[in-house]
């Protein structure tokens, strides 16, 4: 019962009043979908709100009988509450505060005003629309039938639609496309409106028809969506059952009346018609109503069909009339009224049904009399007679025409153009429908006419079928064009996306060189135009190149405290301090650094010395922001302040003016001490302060070194200028008296006799010493070798430093010739007899502009530095953390034992089984050893259940005298207690050897190759037996199982390389001289092969189609051979593990490098994305599938190869994304990204 009613209320609703509107409605939407999105599709909506609308019809009635005295508007509260009426209201409420919220920052005090009420207005004026109604003078009858309005005009609304919908094209394609392109970057109180633009943008761009927007037939596009829209919504107004009838506001004119009379009752029929013509009426008698040469029989039937109403005269000479008779049974045939009027008195007299009846008028027989035979019933008859005519008029005249009209269709051999329309028919049901309950009025629809509503109906379905069809074909007609026309657009827009990023990408290295920020931004936004192989090795270079540059700095200089945890950077008089060696932003501070930030900071970072504005200098807490102590009120000079912190914190030196300073403690205890000092220098233990000679002086101008305790000072002549301090609070200078040869020494606090010269004449002079106070970089324009370095504390030469080596490290380093692009080898360059490279600053103008040197300051234990690039200032990490890769120390991993590595689930732990006879597990976020346990033989391979429960280790036992054997021990991964034992049934071999071990995906086999065997032996790790074994033909190498675990692949002595079915365990086909080395992919559809006769060769097989994927690639140079290689995780390029030696210098050890390849590009591999200090066979995959882990002599590498991550890593190093200017510039045709984001995916 419940069942039933449910689907009688679901048919019902299916025909209810709501369906059609909700058809239009989804129609609309479904329509605009592929065009404009979603959200966009929305405004196909439009048509649908606009005709089921309750105003519409209310206005256009309005319109229509605006000068009809008997209609009277009014306004109805409950026609405001319909479906329709509110969906209007909550579509333009939206719309109307979108656009409002878009542009109020943009517009002024009076325009938002006006804005609002505009919004209001549109919002609130369809909602009060929808209650207009109208009221007539007199209540219509009820016994007349209704009058359905026309429906709406499908083509009109077709072109209402296209026109509304291609205009809000036009103007949505016109705003998005300036700020797309970047053609236009408004001011920032028009960022509300870009945004709205831009994600407008973003759901057109997630459309079918994306690649179709920019061109200028778009709009027509949308037009034509409007157009099927309006259409559709038209066509199902008009047959929606809401379509109320309506009765008319003029009454209809009276209707044509036939007389039917007997030739002997002439003057009775000619006085009776006089007066219903005086009355108004139509009437029609033969006597004036047959035209001449026209057939009378014709024109009698022609009549009688065309009346409303017949009247019959009835008289004995009527009912003797065959010709009264005929026109009688016309008159009942068509359904037609009839009024007998009686006018023979002697007929009266008599029994009138009884004289009917032997006349054969028995048809007459059930129509109510009039009697007219007494000269006193005259008048009243004729009164009567008119109210007859005037009853029903409505229905009577649609009942005639509707009678002439079926006889039109018949008469034309049911010609189907004479069939009724849409609006007439459904004219017609209602007329039938509503027929007149009025007794004895004896009107009824004909057969005829019941047949040509039928007709008309069925004519009507068979038009709407064909309607429907033919707009369903030219709908997949239009859709299968455009679609086409989208897809070879998609197709273009897909190779010019590509062309862009490969043109990109060749622009983040191009010459000159853009810049780090620079190339950073375009090598992101190349990847994000599309994920090319040109826009992957754009990334991979740059990152390659600065991967452990941190972030961008407002400024920079030496500000390291000494214990290398806190930096200090100022700039535009603010300073911000950061935590070592994350890069993260502690605090920023109010205040400036002083001129020399290395002494800014405490030894632990926790103090800072800041001048404000008035050149007053304080104290800072760099945790909380608080202010510690205040210095005394000084003078704004001309210098920028100096001073600096001792590093307990407890003492400061601050500059009051350019000529004086003071020294205080911070606790405010005791009396500061003023010093007149020019450019005062705090040594790095905070005991002495240097005051600087006046360079403009004479000769003799004196350097004083002054105590910080006591005040007492000592002088030293000849215009020493001071280049940094020794490691024990000594000032090493140059002296500079005039005329007379430079002298670089290094003075004592005992006095100038204690000093020790380091080196006279010659033209040396101090270019700098390093920020420890041991090393110290002398220079010189005389000698072909510019620079020397000594060691300060044993007082000793350590050797010269020639420009070639410099060169090879970085130097010299020009910010105009080649920007920042050998910035990264310039910090990470290892330093020459202990001196930074970067020191070596201090160039002639013969090898280096010195407006244009390199500045790079290192924190003091040489994991953090901080660079000036001309353009920037840049922070750098050495702690080996990188964008691209980062190498934690491991100690105790030496690869030399490791016979066999793998990587826990959750990516958190590398097990290595080393010869040596241990297990260890390492941590490869911090590289610290987790746990050991002893192994019972030497460790040759270990691996991982999938579940992460079960660790597998190789054992061998024995010894090569007496036999080695092989066993295979199962330890819990947790516990890492022995929980079985595997042991090969094969006997000892002194060869023995485990060479590959790999569990299935299910964990309940366990394949491990032996060597000497030469096969692989298949384990049931439940029931710890051997189950099967694939045996080959030489000693094995290496075995890897495929990730589904239906295919083994191994490789043997002989370069052979096997694939076998696990199913069968038998052989599919072999590969000879293919190589020792395999990996799989992650589909498992191919492998990778390395380490054949070609030596630095790799080949890709199809592994079901048998056959190599294009040529074997080589790593290029000579003494390079591959040591690994296996697919990155998401299957579309190698990472190669090569080897290279100097065929130059067989003395320099060989040095290993990770490269990506790839597969795409026949090209060499890419740059060096890490260097392990070894590695061989241990790439293991991360388990989220973004990098690969590499495990290297006392090392964890762990290597990012997502794409996505890269792109992000250049964003973060870049700091801000493109600017719409700059993009226009490079790509005035392309689509402006809004932000750095990766490809939108296939």
């Amino acid at each position: 019962m419940g069942s039933g009613a449910a689907l009688a209320r679901a048919r019902e609703a299916l025909h209810g009043p709501a369906a059609p509107w909700a058809a239009a409605l989804a129609a609309g939407w479904l329509v605009c979908l592929p065009l404009l999105g979603p959200y966009g599709a929305l405004l196909g909506l439009l048509p649908g709100l606009a005709l089921f609308h309750p105003a519409r019809e209310a206005l256009g009635e309005g319109i229509r009988h605006r000068r009809t005295a008997a209609a009277r508007p009014g306004w109805s509260w409950r026609r405001c509450r319909s479906a329709p009426a509110l969906a209007t209201l909550a579509f333009c409420a939206v719309l109307c505060g979108l656009v409002l919220w878009s542009l109020w920052p943009s517009l002024g005090a009076g325009s938002r005003a006006l804005a609002g009420a505009a919004a209001v207005l549109a919002t609130l004026g369809p909602a009060a629309a929808a209650g207009i109604t109208w009221r007539y003078a007199g209540p219509p009858d009820a016994d007349e039938p209704p009058r359905v309005p026309d429906p709406p005009s499908a083509s009109r609304w077709a072109l209402y639609g296209a026109a509304v919908l291609g205009a809000a094209a036009w103007a949505t394609r016109t705003g998005v496309l300036v700020v797309a392109y970047g053609v236009a970057d408004p001011p920032q109180r028009h960022a509300r409106l870009l945004d709205v633009l831009r994600w407008t943008d973003r759901q057109v761009q997630g459309t079918v028809f994306a690649p179709s927007v920019t061109q200028e037939y778009w709009p027509l596009l949308v037009a034509a969506a409007g157009l099927v829209a309006g259409g559709t919504a038209a066509v199902l107004r008009g047959a929606a059952p809401t379509r109320a009838p309506a009765i008319g506001l003029h009454p209809r004119p009276a209707g044509q009346v036939f007389l039917s009379y007997a030739r002997a009752d002439t003057a009775t029929a000619e006085r009776y018609v006089g007066a219903l013509r005086a009355a108004g009426r139509t009437v029609w008698m033969d006597a004036d109503g047959i035209r001449p040469s026209r057939e009378w029989r014709t024109e009698l039937s022609d009549a009688i069909r065309a009346s409303d109403a017949v009247i019959v005269l009835l008289s004995r000479s009527s009912l003797r009339s065959r010709y009264c008779w005929d026109e009688c049974r016309q008159a009942l045939e068509h359904g037609k009224r009839i009024l007998p009027v009686l006018i023979d008195a002697d007929l009266a007299a008599g029994s009138v049904t009884g004289s009917l009846r032997e006349a054969d008028w028995d048809g007459i027989t059930r129509f109510q009399r009039l009697s007219m035979h007494r000269p006193e019933d005259f008048a009243p008859a004729v009164r009567e007679t008119l109210a007859f005519l005037a009853r029903e008029h409505d229905w009577v005249a649609l009942h005639t025409r509707l009678g002439e009209q079926a006889h039109a269709w018949q008469h034309h051999g049911h010609a189907p153009e004479r069939l009724l329309r849409r609006h007439e028919l459904a004219e017609a049901e209602a007329w039938r429908a509503h027929r007149p309950d009025v007794p004895g009025s004896g009107a009824e629809p004909t057969d005829a006419q019941l047949r040509f509503i039928r007709a008309s109906r069925r004519a009507l379905r068979r038009r709407t079928g064909r309607l429907v069809a033919g707009s369903a074909l030219a709908l997949a007609f239009v859709t299968a064009v455009a679609s086409f026309a989208a897809v070879t657009q998609e197709d273009r827009e897909r190779q010019r996306r590509e062309a862009l990023s490969e043109s990109l990408a060749r622009a983040a290295d191009s010459r000159p060189y853009p810049g780090m920020a620079a190339a950073a931004r375009l090598a992101a936004a190349a990847y994000g135009q599309a994920d090319t192989a040109a826009a992957r090795e754009a990334m991979q270079e740059q990152l390659a190149r600065f991967q452990h540059a941190g972030p961008r700095l407002a400024g920079g200089g030496p500000g390291f405290s000494a214990d290398s945890s806190t930096y200090a950077a100022g700039s535009a008089g603010r300073t911000r301090i950061w935590d070592l060696p994350d890069w993260t932003l502690r605090r920023t501070l109010a205040g400036e650094l002083p001129h020399d930030p290395a002494r800014a900071l405490s030894a632990d970072g926790g103090r800072v010395l800041l001048f404000d504005g008035d050149g007053r200098a304080r104290i800072a807490d760099t945790r909380t922001g608080r202010t510690v102590a205040r210095g005394p009120e000084g003078t704004p000079g001309r210098l920028p302040p100096r001073g600096g912190l001792t590093p307990d914190g407890r003492r400061f030196l601050a500059s009051t003016s350019d000529v004086t300073a003071v020294i205080a403690r911070v606790d405010g205890r005791g009396l500061p001490l003023g010093l007149l000092c020019l450019d005062p220098s705090l040594s790095p233990h905070g005991r002495f302060v240097w005051c600087a000679a006046d360079e403009s002086g004479a000769d003799g101008a004196i350097g004083r070194l002054v105590s910080v305790t006591d005040g007492t000072e000592v002088r030293f002549p000849r215009r020493p200028m001071l280049a940094g301090w020794t490691a024990d609070d000594r000032p090493v200078v140059t002296l500079r008296p005039g005329g007379r040869e430079a002298a670089v020494q290094v003075l004592d606090p005992a006095g100038p006799g204690a000093a020790w010269s380091v080196r006279t004449g010659g033209g040396w002079e101090a270019a700098s010493v390093s920020a420890d106070g041991t090393r110290l970089a002398l220079s010189t324009t005389r000698h072909v070798n510019p620079f020397e370095v000594w060691d300060l504390r044993r007082r000793a030469r350590l050797g010269t430093v020639e420009m070639r080596e410099l060169a090879e490290r970085g130097l010299p380093w020009d910010a105009v010739d080649n920007g920042e692009e050998d910035l990264g080898r310039l910090v990470e360059a290892e330093p020459v007899h202990g001196m930074p490279v970067a020191s070596f600053d201090d160039v002639s103008a013969e090898y280096h502009d010195p407006d244009r040197r390199a500045r790079v300051w290192y924190s003091p234990d040489r994991r953090s530095a901080v660079a000036d690039t001309g353009a920037g200032w840049w922070a750098w990490r050495l702690d080996g953390r990188g964008r691209v890769s980062t190498r934690v120390a491991a100690p105790g991993l030496g690869t030399a034992d490791a016979e066999g590595t793998d990587l826990s689930a959750d990516g958190r732990t590398l097990a290595v089984a080393d010869y040596g006879g241990r297990l260890l597990l390492f941590d490869t976020g911090t590289g610290r050893l987790r746990e050991e346990r002893r192994l019972a033989g030497h460790g040759v391979q270990v691996a991982y259940s999938p579940d992460g429960r079960t660790l597998a280790v190789g054992e061998l036992t024995g010894d090569e005298r007496t036999g080695m054997r092989v066993r295979i021990a199962l330890f819990s991964a947790t516990s890492l207690r022995r929980t079985g034992t595997l042991r090969s049934p094969t006997p000892p071999d002194g060869r023995a050897h485990l060479v590959g071990l790999a569990f299935s995906p299910d964990g309940e086999r366990l394949y491990a190759a032996e060597s000497q065997l030469g096969g692989v032996r298949v384990w049931s790790v439940a029931e710890r037996r051997p189950l099967r074994t694939y045996q080959g033909e030489n000693y094995l190498d290496g075995m890897v199982l495929s990730p589904d675990g239906r295919t083994l692949v191994t490789s043997d002595r002989q370069t052979t390389v096997t694939v076998w079915d696990t199913a069968t365990g038998r052989p599919r086909y072999r590969l000879p001289y293919s190589g020792h080395r395999v990996a799989f992919s992650p589909d498992g559809r191919r492998i990778v092969t390395t380490g054949a006769l070609e030596g630095a060769g790799v080949a890709v097989w199809d592994v079901a189609g048998r056959r190599r994927v294009g040529p074997v690639m080589n790593v290029g140079s000579d003494g390079s051979t591959v040591r690994d290689v296996t697919f990155t995780p998401d299957g579309r390029a190698l990472l190669v593990v090569a080897q290279s030696l100097d065929t130059t210098d067989l003395e320099r050890p060989a040095t290993m490098s990770v490269r990506r390849w790839e597969l795409g590009r026949q090209s060499q591999p890419g740059p060096v994305l890490a260097r392990p200090p070894d590695a061989e066979g241990l790439f293991h995959t991360a388990p989220d599938g973004r990098g690969v882990v590499v495990a290297g002599s006392d090392a964890i590498v762990r290597i990012t190869t997502d794409p996505a991550a890269w792109q992000r890593s250049l964003c973060d190093l870049a700091g801000r994304w493109i600017t719409p200017q700059e993009w226009h510039e490079r790509a005035p045709e392309a689509r402006y990204p809004t932000r750095c984001a990766p490809p939108d995916p296939d």
